[in-house]
């Protein structure tokens, strides 16, 4: 349990265990060079911010996200 800090909204707190895991799976897979194929599974809040993430670093059309749950691949496909 921490404390949130004074001008921090519950919903950006809610955000750092999430965000946390994606920094700590960014140390073990970088350097990913554009072309390199990636699966996501899944496509709940982290696997959408590794979508966002990946897109960033320039992994647009190597990327595929695997979602069975049709609400959720598309909301995925509209990134």
């Amino acid at each position: 349990v921490h404390r949130v800090p004074e001008g921090v909204e519950m919903h950006q707190a809610a955000l750092t265990e999430p965000l946390s895991c994606l920094a700590h799976g960014w140390d073990v897979i970088n350097p990913v060079n554009v072309g390199t194929k990636v699966l996501i599974i899944g496509s709940g809040i982290i696997g959408l911010l590794w979508a966002c993430l990946l897109h960033l670093h320039g992994l647009r059309r190597s990327v595929t996200v695997s979602e069975p749950q049709p609400r959720r691949r598309e909301a995925v496909e509209k990134l």
